[in-house]
């Protein structure tokens, strides 16, 4: 499940014709934008990446920390298989 997060996480969505318009993020999007906006819309795009993924239930404990050009978020994933603790950083 682990894997399953990152890879969805990781990969863009809607680059790649190989995947279905509803796999991937689009975290990538939030380059360049600003950081109140990334705080308030990189839990959306989290949830709306991993939550594609039947074996998934939901996604809490969210948090961001900011840094100088990135963002850090933690969350637990929660599975049919148990809790997962994951953190990303998104640069912006």
């Amino acid at each position: 499940m682990k894997q399953a997060i990152l890879k969805a996480l990781s990969t863009a969505r809607y680059e790649y014709e190989i995947y279905d318009w509803n796999y991937g993020s689009e975290i990538s999007t939030l380059l360049g934008k600003s950081i109140s906006f990334c705080e308030e819309s990189l839990e959306e795009y989290i949830n709306d990446a991993l939550l594609q993924d039947k074996r998934i239930i939901s996604i809490t404990d969210f948090s961001t920390e900011r840094g100088r050009n990135i963002l850090k978020a933690k969350f637990t994933v929660e599975t049919i298989f148990g809790e997962i603790q994951e953190e990303i950083e998104v640069n912006i």
